[in-house]
């Protein structure tokens, strides 16, 4: 957004949403070196997520208490050095404003479309 992008779809959103809206607040309000420090604090999350994405999100959603870590093939599960890896990155946002089982919006199911047939077709 600082080089004049609108937003992004962002995985560290979906761990510590409140610091994130701040950043985009921020950064809509021109507020670069507050918005730079929030970036900061948050990239070791955001590279750890990108690296096995979207298993490592699972693991941190999972650390949270708000999901089981559950992949299905081709993904697999992270391996114990990459889920201690992200349990650090998580426990030093800590102070900030993980997202709690308590706070998070109940799931929604959803059919699966891909076992639904082709678009168009009724069930």
């Amino acid at each position: 957004m600082a080089a004049g992008g609108h937003g992004c779809v962002s995985a560290v959103a979906n761990i510590v949403p409140v610091s994130c809206r701040a950043l985009h607040a921020d950064l809509r309000q021109g507020q670069l070196q507050s918005a730079l420090h929030l970036a900061d604090r948050l990239q070791p999350v955001a590279e750890l997520l990108a690296a096995d994405h979207p298993a490592s999100l699972k693991c941190a959603l999972a650390l949270l208490g708000l999901i089981r870590p559950d992949t299905r093939l081709p993904l697999v599960p992270l391996d114990e050095t990459a889920k201690s890896l992200v349990e650090v990155a998580i426990a030093r946002l800590s102070d900030e404003d993980p997202v709690s089982p308590r706070r998070a919006l109940p799931a929604t199911p959803v059919r699966d479309r891909a076992c639904n047939g082709p678009p168009g077709d009724k069930p």
